[in-house]
């Protein structure tokens, strides 16, 4: 099994309108860091996983069989929410405040956009519960080498 963090390319969709609004809104506990990984690290990282096949069950993952492969994967560091919009900020050249929100005024917000509720509520459901610490790796994650400035800076070209 491979296990991603959150993706860092959830942002691209939410990088200019913080840029224009000045304000990075999420339902995550602004001083809460939490794994975040780059789509392209998730591929090749499954690529090489295939191409290795079985080789190695996870002894080191907590709560998963001898006999079961888990790699768990993340980006270079993990980030708070601050964290992340001060990224946003170099990465735009305008400054950019982080501001947690509760989880019904994010899944309010989405359904505003569109979003099925139950979508929206998904997502609502996925930032508190990383908020709280209900979603965490079981062991030292793998870390990918793409960051999140690098790869917002890509998604922005």
């Amino acid at each position: 099994f491979l296990r991603a963090a959150f993706f860092q390319d959830n942002w691209g969709a939410m990088l200019g309108g913080a840029l224009d609004s000045g304000a990075l809104y999420y339902a995550i506990a602004a001083d809460r860091a939490w794994a975040q990984v780059a789509t392209v690290d998730i591929g090749k990282t499954a690529a090489r996983l295939l191409l290795e096949g079985f080789a190695k069950p996870s002894a080191g993952v907590p709560g998963t069989s001898p006999t079961t492969r888990v790699v768990e994967l993340a980006g270079p560091q993990d980030l708070t929410l601050t964290e992340t919009a001060a990224i946003f900020s170099k990465v735009g050249g305008k400054p950019v405040n982080a501001v947690s929100i509760p989880t019904e005024a994010m899944r309010d917000a989405l359904v505003g956009m569109s979003a099925s509720p139950e979508v929206a509520a998904m997502y609502a459901e996925m930032a508190g519960a990383i908020s709280d610490g209900r979603i965490a790796f079981r062991g030292p994650p793998e870390r990918g080498p793409v960051t999140l400035e690098q790869r917002l800076g890509e998604l922005r070209a």
